[in-house]
């Protein structure tokens, strides 16, 4: 939530994380979850793990994990990967297997690179044995257009692929597709379908 009075920081906290517990089909009441997770000044979360312990944030210099202990929240713990992202926001989510993260950014390494319009591209990063995260990798013409793609989720088998764009025909501005990868490595994807006018809209 954004400059609201329970944010940490009181209606002058640009963001605060809060969460709902989903119980009898019905949302309950967001709660903040106060500190050390959220400060007085904007606490950008990017993903949370299928684990439920895995929280990745986005911070001024890259981005950084916190993870559930028996004491709450860890300290950050820094990726380690350089994203050089121009855009005005960064989304992204973490695969249920822990190890991939699939992310939405505007560098130089874009497909179709062009600093006057927000033209976001995906890539996908990999933690090692080591517990280092590789370099970002773009996925590739199959995926990315001149337009932005956004908001990543990788299914749970590892090869369905559905996103956000605008850079392909659709019912309005940012629509979801869904694409699948058709080999073991992360440039090859079928055609991206869109979900049609149930999912989108004008």
């Amino acid at each position: 939530r954004q400059n609201v009075a329970g944010n940490v920081g009181g209606e002058g906290d640009g963001e605060d994380i809060w969460y709902s517990n989903f119980e009898k089909g019905l949302w309950g009441f967001a709660r903040n979850m106060g500190k050390p997770t959220n400060s007085k000044g904007p606490d950008n979360l990017v993903a949370v793990g299928a684990d439920n312990n895995t929280m990745l944030f986005k911070l001024p210099d890259g981005l950084a994990f916190r993870y559930r202990s028996e004491n709450g929240w860890t300290d950050f713990v820094k990726m380690n990967i350089d994203i050089e992202n121009e855009s005005s926001h960064f989304v992204g989510s973490l695969a249920s297997d822990g190890h991939t993260l699939i992310f939405s950014a505007m560098t130089k390494s874009n497909l179709y690179y062009n600093p006057r319009q927000e033209e976001n591209d995906l890539y996908v990063s990999f933690l090692d044995s080591l517990g280092q995260w590789s370099s970002p990798l773009n996925l590739g013409p199959s995926i990315n257009t001149t337009g932005e793609e956004s908001s990543p989720f990788l299914s749970p088998d590892g090869k369905t692929l559905y996103l956000a764009t605008n850079g392909r025909p659709g019912y309005g501005d940012l629509d979801i597709f869904i694409a699948q990868r058709t080999g073991d490595g992360w440039t090859d994807w079928s055609e991206p379908l869109n979900l049609g006018p149930t999912i989108n809209s004008s």
